[in-house]
This record gives C-alpha cells, structure tokens and sequence, in this order.
C-alpha cells in the first residue's frame, strides 16, 4: 500500500518535472536569438606597422606603405543576457612576427552595447592569461575594443568589425610587456 503511494508520487514528479520543462522550452523559444541565448564568435585581427623600406615615390618599389605586424585568430563561447550585454571565454591564438613571439592567451570578456538598435554599437573589457609552454610567454592579458555589429538579414548572424587595444604582460615577473592596437572582423553564429 505504501510502496503503490511512492510509485504514485514518482510518476507524479515525473509529470511534474516534465510540465515545467515544456512550459520553460515553450517561454524560451519566445525569446528573440538576439536577446539572450549561448552563441559562438569566431574572428582574425591584424596589427598595422609603418613599412621603413617604402619610398613613396618609386615607381619600382613593390613594397607597401602598411604591413601587418601580428595576426590573432579567436574563438568565443559566449552568453547573451539581454540585448546590450554579453560575456564571453576566449581561446586566442597571436603570433608576432618581429620579434617571433606566439602567445595562446585564454581569457573572459564583457560587451556593452552603447547603442543598441537594428545594428549596435558597443565597447568591450577582456581579461586573462597566457597560456604557453616556456616560461617566457606566460603571463596575464588585458584588452579594451570599441567597434559595431551588423545582423545579417533574417538570420541570427551578425559581423562585428572594430579596434582593440591589448597589453600582454610576460616574462620573469611579468616585466615584459608587448602593447597593440588590432583591427578585428568577427562573425558570431
């Protein structure tokens, strides 16, 4: 008699359970992708220098006034909470050419869209680690950017496109330290 009320009372939290799950999924998928949800960011960046050998007027001269001096590949999982914030973890891949210097940082970043709209507007805080082999390239990373995001038409993709200023820190006591100003191009699925 017992054991039937207990069998009973399961199926009911079974119910139970099942019900708030449905009417959860149900709300949730009211819910604009735009305004909340996880999303993935993938994106490149690129650092300009001044090309020393360009000679502006030679016509033989091959060379560009710019050249790019580091490239950063980035990888996001991220979660919108609302439409003007987000917090993602970054896995980065940065290599520097001159001096050849890779470094992987990982690290967390906060967006704020200062102008929230069709497109938006927004400025962006990040800050980590740097996660290498050799005891040279570990180290901490900080990171400010300003750019825009453009939403694809009747999709929930959207561009981003902006500026990044970055300072890494590594080293013997961190004392070492590399700063950069980056274009970046990021797409977010």
């Amino acid at each position: 008699m017992i054991l039937e009320g207990i069998q009973g009372m399961t199926s009911l939290k079974y119910l139970i359970t099942g019900s708030l799950f449905f009417v959860l999924l149900s709300s949730y998928a009211q819910i604009d992708d735009r305004e909340q949800g996880l999303f993935y960011k993938i994106g490149i960046a690129t650092t300009l220098a001044l090309n020393e050998n360009y000679e502006v007027f030679n016509k033989d001269d091959d060379d560009l006034l710019l050249k790019i001096n580091a490239l950063f590949i980035n990888n996001t999982l991220g979660y919108r909470f609302s439409t003007k914030t987000s917090i993602g973890l970054n896995l980065e891949a940065n290599f520097h050419p001159e001096p050849f210097n890779r470094f992987y940082p990982a690290f967390l970043d906060f967006r704020y869209n200062i102008i929230d709209k069709d497109d938006n507007g927004f400025i962006r805080f990040g800050y980590g680690v740097l996660i290498h082999n050799s005891k040279l390239n570990r180290g901490t990373l900080y990171k400010i950017g300003l750019g825009g995001e453009y939403f694809l038409e009747n999709s929930n993709k959207s561009i981003l496109f902006g500026i990044d200023f970055m300072r890494k820190r590594f080293g013997y006591r961190q004392e070492n330290k590399l700063s950069s100003v980056a274009l970046f191009l990021e797409l977010i699925f």
